[in-house]
């Protein structure tokens, strides 16, 4: 009887012995018995998960320690997903970008070339030689 219900404390034992048995044990001498045939009264707490009796539960989650981490476990998996798929995003704009970038390269080089216009390279020089020239007067 008392390991079966020992977990909910003293008291409990004492109303669980006066309901099965109709015998009147106080809670004091529930301790006593309890003392002397090594059994422990310290309340403890079931799991909702689980339903596993624990000493304490998270106060965060309201759960053991394993069914917290299990949890824990889940919520870093599903902010894993997040991450690869804003990843994923990210880089399939690039791609995009990229592409279109060679695109436009690719457009304006053959104009350049069809109708005899100095190409964007050709240009930069002409820039840098006009800049870079020294007039002493």
């Amino acid at each position: 009887m008392l390991r079966e219900t020992g977990f909910k404390g003293a008291k409990a034992v004492s109303d669980e012995i006066l309901r099965r048995y109709s015998v009147y044990h106080s809670p004091h001498a529930v301790e006593m018995f309890a003392s002397r045939n090594h059994v422990s009264l310290r309340l403890m707490q079931a799991c909702p998960e689980c339903g596993l009796l624990v000493n304490h539960l998270n106060r965060q989650t309201g759960l053991c320690p394993r069914c917290s981490a299990l949890l824990h476990v889940e919520e870093e998996r599903a902010y894993n997903d997040i991450l690869e798929g804003e990843i994923r995003e990210a880089e399939a704009e690039c791609v995009n970008a990229e592409r279109e970038y060679a695109t436009l390269r690719q457009r304006n080089a053959r104009l350049c070339r069809q109708h005899g216009l100095a190409t964007k390279s050709e240009r930069k020089r002409a820039v840098r030689a006009q800049s870079t020239f020294f007039d002493p007067e």
